[in-house]
């Protein structure tokens, strides 16, 4: 199976994704710059990090870092949760005033 570059489209001022998938959603491997953070709502899901594989439930995480190839094929029943970020705009809001994070 083919790996492809994805490019997410996140607002520069902040730059944050969120997305709902259900078990009808697979992802096939791919990679981002971004860091990713996964967690299962509802039921369950097989997953590959870095071609590492993995068996998470609900109300269990995955965390992926920037550049890593990673997978999900979830439950039918199943439910999560998809927050990609850049973590540039820690370091940029936290430069500029420490107090607004």
């Amino acid at each position: 199976m083919p790996i492809y570059l994805e490019m997410p489209h996140l607002n520069p001022d902040f730059p944050f994704r969120f997305l709902k998938n259900d078990g009808s959603i697979l992802t096939t491997p791919h990679w981002h710059k971004e860091y990713e953070l996964l967690l299962i709502t509802q039921g369950e899901a097989n997953l590959a990090i870095n071609d590492q594989q993995f068996h998470i439930y609900a109300d269990q995480i995955a965390f992926f870092n920037s550049g890593d190839v990673h997978y999900v094929v979830a439950s039918p029943s199943s439910e999560r949760y998809v927050y990609q970020f850049d973590l540039s705009f820690l370091v940029t809001y936290s430069a500029n005033n420490p107090t607004s994070i």
